[in-house]
Parts: C-alpha cells; sequence; structure tokens
C-alpha cells in the first residue's frame, strides 16, 4: 500500500484507537515511519499534542479576564410582561395629560376594532421580542412577517372603517399629530430598550425595527386615544406613518450599531506593526 492509500484508510475507515488494522495496512506501518507518527497523532500520542502548563495558564487568564457577571434573562412571559407592563404605563400617563376624545368621535365599533389592533399588536410584538432575546426560543409567526402585518393591519383598518371626508387642516393638523406621535415614539424607545438589551441580541436589526414598532404603536395608541379628527385620510396617513417610521428608524439604527460593531472588531482583529 502506498502513504495516500493510508491516509485514506484512516480517514474513511478507521474506527478509532483500539479498531485492529488490516494485515496489508500494518505491513505498510512497519516501514513507514510517516504513517506510523500518523497514527500515533491519531491515538493522541504525537509530541507536542497538548500545550505547555504556562500556554494553559495565560489562555486560562485570557478566558477568565474576558467574563463579566451578567443577570440571568427573565422567563419570556414575563420578560413579555414587563414589555406591556412599560408599554401600559407610558399610554395610560401620556393620554391623562393630553386628554382623549376619539371615543366621543367613533361608533364604537370603529373606536373598538382600531384600539383592538393596536393592542394586539403590542402583545404580538411583545411576545416576539422575548422570543427574540432567548437563545433557541421558537416563533409562531415569523418576526418579519409580524412586523410587515402589524405595521399594515391598522393602516388597511383605518382606510375600510373611517370615513373619507377631506379637512381644511389636513396638513397642519397631520403635520402635528405626526411630530408628537414620533418624538412620543423615541421617547418611549428608551425604556423599552433598556429591557430589550438585557437579552441576546442576535440580529441588531430586527430587534431594532420589533423595538421601533412597538414604541410606534405605542404612541399612536395615544395619539389615536386624543386626536379629534377620526376621518381615514387622516388617520391612515398621519396616524399609521408613526409606527412605520419607528419600525424603519430602528431597522436602520439596529443595522448601523451590527455594521459599527463588526468593523470595529475587525479593526482590532487587524494586524499590528
Amino acid at each position: 500500500m502506498t502513504c495516500n492509500q493510508i491516509d485514506a484508510f484512516l480517514d474513511q475507515q478507521w474506527s478509532g484507537p483500539g479498531t485492529p488494522v488490516p494485515r496489508n495496512v500494518a505491513q505498510h506501518l512497519e516501514s513507514c515511519p510517516a504513517c506510523r507518527n500518523l497514527l500515533r497523532s491519531l491515538h493522541g500520542g504525537a509530541p507536542g499534542g497538548q500545550p505547555s502548563a504556562r500556554v494553559q495558564s495565560e489562555i486560562e487568564k485570557k478566558l477568565l479576564g474576558s467574563l463579566e457577571p451578567v443577570e440571568p434573562l427573565a422567563p419570556a412571559r414575563k420578560f413579555t410582561l414587563d414589555l406591556l407592563a412599560v408599554f401600559a404605563l407610558i399610554v395610560v400617563v401620556v393620554a391623562g395629560i393630553v386628554g382623549v376624545r376619539s371615543p366621543w368621535r367613533m361608533a364604537w365599533w370603529q373606536f373598538g376594532t382600531l384600539t383592538a389592533v393596536l393592542l394586539a399588536g403590542a402583545a404580538l410584538l411583545a411576545a416576539s421580542l422575548s422570543r427574540q432575546m432567548s437563545p433557541g426560543a421558537r416563533y409562531r409567526i415569523p418576526p418579519r412577517a409580524l412586523v410587515f402585518s402589524v405595521a399594515t393591519a391598522f393602516l388597511c383598518l383605518s382606510l375600510l372603517l373611517l370615513p373619507w371626508r377631506a379637512t381644511s387642516r389636513f396638513w397642519s393638523w397631520g403635520l402635528m399629530c405626526f411630530s408628537f406621535g414620533s418624538v412620543l415614539a423615541a421617547v418611549a424607545t428608551i425604556p423599552l430598550w433598556m429591557l430589550v438589551r438585557r437579552g441576546a441580541i442576535f440580529s441588531p436589526a430586527l430587534a431594532g425595527a420589533t423595538t421601533g414598532l412597538l414604541a410606534g404603536l405605542l404612541s399612536t395608541t395615544v395619539v389615536h386615544l386624543g386626536c379629534a379628527n377620526t376621518t381615514a385620510p387622516h388617520v391612515a396617513l398621519w396616524h399609521a406613518a408613526v409606527p412605520i417610521f419607528s419600525a424603519l428608524v430602528g431597522f436602520l439604527l439596529g443595522n448601523y450599531s451590527r455594521h459599527h460593531s463588526d468593523s470595529s472588531e475587525g479593526r482590532s482583529a487587524g494586524p499590528r506593526a
């Protein structure tokens, strides 16, 4: 047998230490020191196969020095409830300050349907975020599909349920609602992100988009409760634009942070003069 045949035998047929070898293989090993050394290395007896005590000590110091104490992640259900608690607290406080007007401007089924969509979307997004932060968690609804569905559901229902009436203050009133909603969404993102960052963020772009959309729904809920303009063009354009805009900003910021982190790691791991 040749050395190449011995190499192929060890790769494909030999099962490990203690396994008998065929006679022709044994004959070749007796006459070939290189193949004997190869077999000895597979048995764990190759010289230099284990690092020295000094090298092992240096490896342990580097590994232990990079470890930092962390708090255990809360169970997914508690994490979801924490996000929803922040959502509800901000909605109640801000709505109490700016006032509630829309329930008396809409039919009960219009107000109830749109409010239910906002709250259901918030619950689904909070549950999705808790799974995104938990390694190995399974998704009932893919996060990307959920972000798209929640963002468009409120828009479509606003167009279908509310009356189509033009108002003289379409632009001024609309810009006021959108600017207020965007600022509130930015402020609401802070406590939400403080909860999210405690988990394992595997996809910063997706986590940013989901968090931004959740903050946008929170803001839209407040605007939905307090705005007296309940026409389809106003709500579908200006109210629905807040969560869509917030999700886009969250996606861009998350994507930027990922690329910035990758480039920083690449620079630190590059060759040194």
